[in-house]
């Protein structure tokens, strides 16, 4: 029972940590708002969304563009690498 639990503080403790950082580079940017799981800013006139589950994004925007422009600010940080999926609305 002791190696379940451990397990599982350890896989809850990398995603909070994750959100953590995410959060924390977020701010810097110093123009986003946010509650628990969601972060927004306003680009453009539009409001973009960034949906933090556990472990992916979903990156929301009317502008394409602005979308792909954050996609490649979090491949700078977390690595080129990064698979991203994109899905019309």
């Amino acid at each position: 029972m002791y190696v379940v639990h451990e397990r599982l503080y350890v896989y809850l403790n990398s995603d909070f940590l994750f959100y953590l950082k995410i959060v924390m580079e977020l701010e810097e940017t110093n123009v986003f708002s946010y509650d628990l799981c969601m972060v927004k800013k306003m680009i453009n006139s539009g409001q973009m969304a960034l949906i933090l589950p556990i472990n992916d994004f979903k990156i929301s925007h009317r502008d394409e563009n602005e979308v792909s422009k954050m996609i490649n600010w979090l491949k700078s940080i977390y690595s080129e690498n990064t698979r991203v999926s994109r899905r019309d609305a």
